[in-house]
């Protein structure tokens, strides 16, 4: 149990979350609305228009059609994102203040992370996984309370549920951790656990499988089984029916596949102009898929240790795609342009984003393996005598980076997930001396 701390004045423990939310205000007036990529005008577009597919989770879908009032404002989704990011901040330096850190240091820790030019570059994204990982942040705050009521078990199943319905990755986050929470020592009294679990379904459910049936049907797993399929047909061509082959050749001449195919960076053969995703159905697509990894799994998995092995490197490949969106809008006929509010502080975190992407600096403000080795560091130190909250934390963040090396995509919108929360985990550390 932690030590007794006694709670400081409410404005002492607003103060995080303000200064979160200053440091964040800065940045979003120097870009605003913010790093809005092809993906992101895409979303916008089909959200003015209400032309809605399952290429987006169906609940961040919902979130972003709300935040950016049926897809007309960029900027005010990013300034929400912002002030959510903030608030989640805040709960969590009194989360630290509540396990026995000094208010200062844990307000000091928060701080500092939120100082990351990867953390607020994240905020100032519209992608699905900034959502996901305030969902997530905001799991871990949950799950890192010692003591269990059935007030708090409810928010943690409603945390639950949002992360699992946020699409695939947080599916299977959830899953295992509401497995975990409902049948290990972890688990809170039954009654509360019981009331956790059946809003963590309903939401999940609702998000993940009631929702999507308005939509068209999605490709995105594609980008998963294009390249699985692609290291496969490089190293084993001879194993695949005669069948699979010519539809794979309707996609793209064979020969370019494993021309082009390029483990650590598999999405390489998907951008040339001859890959046509489309000439066969999703459900070959599966099928192809799943027979290539059946036949040669150990190539599967290779392909994704290869293409994720940029965690944990010091130096950054120059394919990762590990760095900044890029620093202009993309081209669009919905109104969204850059439109800064004080050339100052676009001047100062314009330095701070080329200072923060040189070679020799690369590797501690945009390396998901800093935060991931801190947040393991955390999680043995307070194993000890915080074994349950240790165990529930840290099988999230450990779930996310194993959701993420079986993701598509080696860029860092998909690791902000891991990165965030393993960054707040590390704050964990405060805490330790007062266990």
């Amino acid at each position: 149990m932690a030590a007794s701390v006694t709670s400081p004045p409410v404005r002492k423990r607003l103060i995080p979350g303000l200064f979160v939310f200053a440091v964040f205000l800065f940045w979003w007036s120097a870009w605003r609305p913010g790093f809005i990529d092809a993906d992101a005008i895409a979303r916008l577009s089909r959200l003015h228009s209400f032309e809605l597919t399952t290429d987006d989770p169906a609940l961040y879908t919902a979130i972003l059609w709300v935040i950016s009032l049926g897809g007309r404002s960029a900027a005010l989704a990013t300034l929400l994102q912002g002030a959510a990011w903030a608030a989640i901040a805040g709960v969590w330096s009194m989360r630290l203040n509540s396990l026995g850190a000094n208010q200062w240091v844990a307000g000091a820790a928060v701080g500092a992370v939120a100082l990351l030019p990867a953390v607020v570059v994240g905020m100032l994204g519209l992608w699905p996984q900034t959502v996901l990982a305030l969902a997530a942040v905001w799991l871990l705050t949950e799950l890192a309370d010692p003591e269990w009521n059935g007030k708090k078990a409810l928010r943690t199943g409603v945390a639950i549920g949002v992360v699992a319905a946020l699409g695939l990755v947080g599916l299977i986050t959830a899953a295992v951790v509401a497995t975990v929470l409902l049948l290990s020592e972890y688990s809170p009294p039954a009654a509360a656990a019981g009331r956790a679990m059946v809003v963590a379904v309903a939401v999940g459910l609702v998000g993940w499988l009631v929702l999507p049936l308005g939509m068209d049907r999605g490709r995105a797993e594609v980008s998963v089984i294009a390249p699985a399929v692609a290291s496969a047909l490089t190293h084993h061509e001879e194993d695949f029916p005669r069948d699979d082959l010519a539809e794979l050749a309707a996609v793209a001449p064979i020969d370019l596949w494993q021309e082009l195919y390029d483990c650590s960076d598999p999405t390489f053969l998907m951008r040339d102009r001859q890959f046509e995703a489309e000439a066969i159905s999703a459900s070959r697509w599966r099928a192809i898929g799943l027979g290539a990894f059946g036949r040669n799994p150990f190539t599967a998995v290779g392909q994704r240790i290869c293409s994720t092995v940029s965690l944990m490197t010091p130096a950054l490949p120059g394919n990762s795609r590990f760095y900044l969106p890029d620093y202009t809008v993309f081209p669009n006929n919905i109104g969204v342009k850059r439109d800064p509010l004080l050339s100052l502080s676009l001047d100062a975190t314009k330095a701070i984003l080329i200072r923060s992407q040189q070679a020799d600096r690369l590797v501690w403000w945009w390396r998901p393996a800093v935060p991931i080795i801190a947040a393991g560091l955390a999680y043995v130190l307070l194993a000890v005598k915080r074994r349950r909250m240790a165990l529930g934390a840290s099988l999230l963040v450990g779930l996310l980076m194993g959701t993420f090396v079986a993701g598509p995509l080696p860029q860092f919108q998909v690791a902000l997930p891991l990165y965030l929360t393993a960054w707040i985990s590390a704050t964990l550390l405060t805490t330790v001396r007062r266990t």
